[in-house]
């Protein structure tokens, strides 16, 4: 039947209001395609857009959100790395399809700046790692002594030793931010205990971290607030005890979302 045909069947107003239907349709389709192509202007607006992705998802703003990174310098700040692959990271986890997208515009990402993605991705546990860094290795080889030395297969960000150093707390921060998960969380409240291990320099600084992030996290995000508190009842006394300082102290400010 053609649009004619089914106009003259139907009733001057219910073809109106069809017509209506269909705009809307339209204009629900084209949004986040329209959304996905708009560029984040500076790097304050990314990193809004970050810190509270996991409260409204846009997956298909990933790759223009990494490439943008990149063209605003974000990734230049050496300690703006471990919290973006961590970021990174989460998002596979969730949105792995998103991928295959995000190796296919890294030529858009200045050369300095290609390691972050290469550690999102294999920190994400993908199953499709070891293609996704064969891939990698083939169109820019100035990566593949990084590649080589990682080893194909991937690990989840989650799963690494916290002993590693404090770059991994701010790596589990960019995970929260892509998932809003509690697990992160609780694995920064895990090395809480380490702040009186005097004989451990590493594991002094990550408790260190651990508890000035708690704090500034609390004070600005709802969700990490509800987990501390729920925590704080079921965390060893020592734990417990640290965790009650920590939300007193945030409770000081008031969380934005």
């Amino acid at each position: 039947m053609s649009y004619s045909q089914f106009a003259r069947r139907v009733p001057p107003r219910r073809a109106l209001f069809f017509v209506r239907l269909l705009a809307i349709l339209s204009l629900a389709l084209v949004a986040p395609l329209a959304s996905a192509q708009r560029p984040f202007a500076t790097a304050d607006e990314l990193g809004r857009w970050v810190t509270y992705y996991y409260l409204k998802p846009e997956p298909f703003r990933i790759p223009g959100a990494v490439v943008a990174a990149s063209r605003l310098g974000v990734l230049k700040d050496v300690e703006a790395t471990p919290p973006f692959f961590g970021f990174i990271a989460g998002i596979l986890e969730k949105e792995p399809s998103i991928a295959h997208f995000l190796v296919e515009r890294m030529d858009q990402v200045a050369e300095a700046d290609r390691p972050v993605v290469i550690l999102g991705i294999w920190y994400s546990g993908h199953a499709d790692t070891p293609r996704l860094m064969e891939t990698i290795s083939k169109r820019f080889p100035k990566h593949k002594p990084m590649i080589s030395k990682l080893g194909a297969k991937g690990f989840r960000i989650v799963q690494i030793p916290l002993d590693r150093g404090a770059w991994l707390v701010d790596a589990l921060w960019g995970y929260f931010m892509a998932t809003g998960e509690e697990l992160p969380v609780t694995r920064i409240i895990s090395t809480l205990p380490w702040s009186e291990l005097k004989d451990s320099t590493t594991k002094m600084s990550t408790a260190q971290s651990a508890r000035w992030s708690l704090a500034a996290n609390a004070a600005q995000h709802v969700r990490v607030m509800e987990i501390l508190n729920a925590q704080q009842n079921s965390q060893p006394p020592e734990v417990a005890g640290a965790l009650k300082e920590i939300i007193s102290k945030a409770g000081s400010a008031t969380p934005k979302k």
